[in-house]
């Protein structure tokens, strides 16, 4: 006869066989040893795949290592040192573009602004007064005057 220790008779005090004849023998029993049997083919099923799909990333992965290898190796530190460039160009046009805007902002919103534009204006008007002598040649008739003069 069998004892608790060794596996042959359960805490009920009944043999493991004829528990275990008891429950392949109900209707719920039978489900359950279905089931769990379904179960098990369902586990072996989805370790099969997830092992197969591992073995695919696997190959997968070793078609690109060399590829990402060498991107992580040569190109990407001079990639991220022309970012880095990039960027610090960047910030600094950008420090030069806000000062031009700020001296701009302060010309307009200067004390002396309306003084400014009128010489600019003058400015101006002076510009196409010589672009006019220019054009008719009179500039270029006093050049000549001043350099026969000057011999």
């Amino acid at each position: 006869m069998g004892n608790y220790l060794d596996g042959t008779i359960g805490s009920d005090g009944r043999s493991i066989t004829d528990t275990k004849h008891l429950i392949e023998s109900s209707a719920v029993g039978h489900r359950m040893i279905s089931k769990s049997k379904t179960a098990m083919n369902n586990t072996e099923k989805f370790v099969n795949e997830v092992e197969e799909a591992k073995k695919r990333l696997e190959e997968i992965t070793d078609v690109f290592r060399a590829e990402v290898i060498e991107f992580t190796t040569d190109e990407f530190p001079a990639a991220l040192k022309k970012m880095r460039d990039c960027r610090m160009s960047l910030t600094s046009e950008r420090a030069k573009i806000l000062d031009t805007m700020k001296d701009l902002r302060g010309f307009f919103m200067d004390k002396d602004y309306d003084t400014e534009i009128e010489r600019l204006e003058r400015f101006v008007r002076l510009a196409d007064r010589f672009r006019k002598l220019i054009d008719e040649g009179t500039l270029d008739s006093i050049s000549d005057a001043i350099l026969k003069l000057a011999q």
